[in-house]
């Protein structure tokens, strides 16, 4: 539904869904994967990263539970997984649309937003692993370092 669609008075009457207007209106808002013992940072075998030592990138191997690099520009999928489940259904691996309820392929993805949905949600958890989601939002905690620092939700 285009922005100026929504009468800002009543904006809940459109299901009760809050809708993404800005830049997040073309990221994936969740991810589906068939086999359910996987989740999406399974299926990164390394990370793209500015180079720390010198100019340009550089791809280093990454697996979960590894520590994650500084800069981190992209990530390299674990081709031969998502193959093989895609082998079996195109929609073995499904993304949620910005806007709705609405899960599509990653081929439908890259036809309707032309990105890379996977790597997009990918890049996201690596942040969320590593930052906590939510907000800054929560009471003073002391952390030993001498002075009381907002705990992030979600971390």
């Amino acid at each position: 539904m285009p922005e100026n669609d929504i009468d800002p008075e009543n904006w809940l009457e459109n299901g009760g869904i809050c809708l993404f207007t800005g830049p997040a209106a073309n990221l994936p808002s969740d991810i589906r994967i068939a086999a359910p013992d996987l989740g999406v940072l399974d299926l990164i075998e390394g990370l793209i990263i500015k180079n720390p030592d010198g100019p340009g990138i550089k791809t280093v191997a990454w697996k979960t539970g590894d520590p994650l690099p500084d800069k981190i520009m992209g990530i390299v999928a674990d081709a031969v997984v998502i193959k093989t489940l895609l082998s079996e259904s195109s929609e073995a691996i499904q993304l949620k649309s910005p806007n709705g309820n609405r899960w599509i392929s990653l081929d439908e993805w890259q036809s309707e937003f032309g990105t890379n949905g996977f790597a997009l949600i990918a890049r996201m958890r690596l942040f969320w692993n590593q930052h906590g989601g939510g907000v800054r939002i929560g009471k003073p905690v002391n952390t030993g370092s001498g002075k009381n620092e907002i705990k992030k939700l979600g971390k």
